[in-house]
């Protein structure tokens, strides 16, 4: 599914479970895990901005990471943390990457 930002965002775990099977995967101490796209870097605050606010509002925890086009992974809340450096999943494995260099320009 795309946002207005222009981010893919697609789901797994217990939710993705539940979409894709028809049964009950979720309990009460279920989170929701999710990956979506790094947008635009002009869209970038916004969607930090965003996420807090469903994070605040959301019955449970959001466990998101944001992507960029070559399938390197870093979690929403340390991007939105305002970190230097923030821990990727690479294909190479984890490793510690500039966080402007990793959104394109924005953090």
């Amino acid at each position: 599914m795309a946002t207005r930002l222009g981010v893919e965002a697609r789901v797994f775990g217990s939710l993705a479970w539940c979409l894709l099977t028809g049964l009950n995967y979720l309990t009460a101490r279920s989170d929701l895990d999710f990956t979506l796209s790094l947008p635009h870097p002009r869209d970038f605050a916004e969607l930090m901005t965003e996420l807090g606010s469903i994070d605040s509002a959301a019955p449970m925890r959001l466990d998101g990471e944001i992507v960029r086009d070559d399938g390197a992974g870093v979690h929403w809340r340390e991007l939105r943390s305002g970190a230097r450096e923030v821990l990727a999943k690479t294909v190479g494995g984890p490793t510690l990457l500039n966080s402007v260099e990793f959104t394109g320009g924005s953090n």
